[in-house]
């Protein structure tokens, strides 16, 4: 089973890049050295969480994707 996963800068902390993963094959976070267009040198780009809301190259606002206390 494969699923669309977002991959984030960990210095910029950017979504820059989006590809696929096989959730069986790698259950914990992918973690990969890509280019990043704003730091302008190769950095570790690890899996983030996905957002219709956010595209790529936008950071969502602080506290919108973090944990929510219901109840």
């Amino acid at each position: 089973m494969r699923i669309n996963i977002i991959l984030a800068c960990t210095v910029c902390k950017r979504r820059n890049y989006s590809t696929q993963k096989n959730k069986k094959n790698t259950t914990g976070r992918l973690e990969i050295k890509k280019y990043c267009p704003w730091d302008k040198k190769v950095t570790v780009h690890r899996e983030t969480k996905w957002s219709p809301y956010f595209p790529l190259g936008v950071d969502p606002p602080s506290g919108v994707l973090g944990s929510s206390s219901n109840g």
